[in-house]
């Protein structure tokens, strides 16, 4: 028995002059606050995370834990009691 036929052309690859697919679009830019509570944390060494969510103006302060964790992590702050201090 033979195999079962194609219809219609058989597909080929794309030449230089055909259309090809775009590339994907980039991510779009999302804010992140570790920039700028740094600064804050430079203007106001010993700044702990709630007043610091108070000059940033975020209401949902304990993922600036998170942040401050990663500062920390990379060397850019330091803790010192309940306080952050820059690097």
């Amino acid at each position: 028995m033979d195999p079962p036929r194609r219809r219609g052309r058989p597909l080929d690859p794309p030449t230089a002059g055909e259309w090809q697919r775009p590339p994907p679009a980039p991510a779009p830019l999302r804010w992140h606050p570790s920039g700028p509570a740094l600064e804050v944390v430079r203007q106001n060494p010993g700044i702990s995370v709630s007043d610091l969510g108070d000059k940033l103006g975020v209401t949902q302060k304990n993922y600036l834990y998170r942040v401050m964790a990663n500062l920390q992590d990379d060397g850019a702050v330091r803790k010192e009691g309940r306080g952050f201090h820059a690097v």
